[in-house]
């Protein structure tokens, strides 16, 4: 088979974004295949925590990878990022002009410009383009109220320029292609969504998957501490509902607690995982309503969060208007796999919201329609037959349709059309 393959980003492995980690798990998948698979990136420095030091150059599961400096984000504000950023882009500049590949693949994070960059590189250098879209900018940003004005019309325009002239375009869900079609320029795109990034302890070597426990009783666990009161003989057991992710003023769970702590009479647990701007905000209203049924935990590893997940009925998602067009909601793929059904705030006519709908894992509804997800709520939590029915849906459709098997098998399939175009 064969073939040079650059994959670039600004985090790789050992560094603690899950696109770090899926794309070592991308690049061990193309390395198998024959590829021979090289990756630039910079030394771990993401602003969540100060990351462990990596060697500038190592190999990985096949890869070559090289590491360029950057200075460690955390503490240090936006303009540690807005550094480390020119850093990766004129050091991948470099690497490019210097080096032969057939295949380059770069995300959509920093925003736009590595992408254009690796593009018009191509022109020059004659490899082929592969643009991974984690989100389509400005239409994200637009969503959430980050940009608007010049900023968003001159974004528009570069990544329209930049998707119409990579050889392939991902996307990770028809909402996502519908969006690029209606900017026109004739993108060549790619439906795959991401999978759920596989886990590596300390000496390198992949964590298990999560799944559904089976047979013996699992010792109990601090993160899973319950507060509601064991029910009453006949009545309804309390489900377990849980959030992971980011507590921040775009996320939209505010509103969602809000509702939820309208209905007291609702059996359910909620236990909140996660940091971010408005946690205190949202910790001082629950403590206000004087409701135990929910639990902030503040930021857990992902190993803890997986052992949560195994034991819960379901995960909340909470996307914002708009947002399914310019993104996909990662903890989806982190809930399936665990075997945990979806309750989720979004556009019911979205693909996510007809996912939910035809497959029969959870409940979608608007944000103007919360008594729907509420009114689920109370009927599954009196009937165990249908919370075991979501839970095996939930995981046979994270196995058929989103493992990370599912995923490799299209991105070597991905890279081997491009490499025979490249020779044609």
């Amino acid at each position: 088979m064969g073939g040079r393959v650059l994959l670039t980003h600004r985090y790789f492995w050992p560094d603690s974004p899950p696109y770090a980690s899926m794309l070592r798990s991308i690049a061990g998948a193309l390395s198998a295949a024959g590829f021979e698979v090289h990756v630039f990136t910079m030394a771990p420095s993401y602003r969540a925590l100060r990351q462990p030091a990596a060697p500038s150059r190592q190999r990985i599961d096949g890869a070559d990878v090289l590491r360029a400096g950057a200075i460690q984000e955390a503490g240090r504000g936006r303009w540690a990022r807005l550094l480390n950023v020119g850093v990766y882009l004129v050091r991948l500049s470099l690497h490019l002009l210097t080096h032969r590949y057939d295949v380059v693949s770069v995300a959509s994070f920093p925003p736009v410009l590595p992408a254009t960059l690796v593009t018009l590189l191509s022109r020059v250098k004659g490899y082929r383009v592969i643009y991974h879209c984690q989100d389509l900018h400005p239409e994200v940003d637009v969503a959430i109220g980050g940009i608007s004005g010049f900023t968003t019309r001159w974004m528009r325009w570069l990544d329209r320029w930049t998707t119409s002239r990579a050889d392939v375009v991902i996307t990770l869900s028809d909402d996502m292609r519908q969006t690029l079609a209606d900017r026109g320029g004739g993108a060549r795109i790619r439906i795959l969504n991401n999978f759920r990034p596989r886990d590596f302890d300390a000496s390198g070597e992949r964590v298990p998957e999560p799944g559904r426990s089976q047979g013996a009783e699992r010792a109990p666990d601090a993160l899973l501490t319950t507060v509601l009161p064991r029910p009453a003989e006949g009545a309804a057991s309390p489900l377990t509902l849980v959030y992971a992710g980011n507590l921040g003023r775009y996320q939209g769970v505010e509103q969602f607690l809000e509702r939820f702590l309208d209905r007291p009479e609702l059996p359910v647990q909620l236990n909140i995982y996660g940091e971010g701007d408005r946690r205190r905000a949202l910790e001082e209203m629950v403590a206000r309503a004087g409701d135990a049924r929910i639990a902030f935990h503040g930021q857990v590893p992902q190993s803890g969060i997986d052992r949560v997940l195994e034991e819960s009925e379901l995960g909340l998602v909470v996307v914002r208007p708009g947002v399914l067009r310019a993104a996909y909601p990662s903890k989806v793929l982190t809930y399936l796999a665990a075997g945990t059904g979806l309750l989720t705030v979004a556009d019911r006519e979205s693909e996510l919201g007809r996912l939910i709908r035809e497959e029969g894992i959870g409940e979608i509804a608007g944000p103007d329609d919360l008594d729907r997800l509420f009114d689920y709520l109370e009927g599954l939590a009196s009937d165990d037959e249908a919370q075991n029915i979501l839970s095996s849906r939930a995981r046979r459709l994270y196995d058929e349709r989103f493992s990370e098997e599912v995923a490799m098998r299209e991105w070597v399939r991905i890279v081997t059309e491009l490499r025979a175009e490249g020779r044609g």
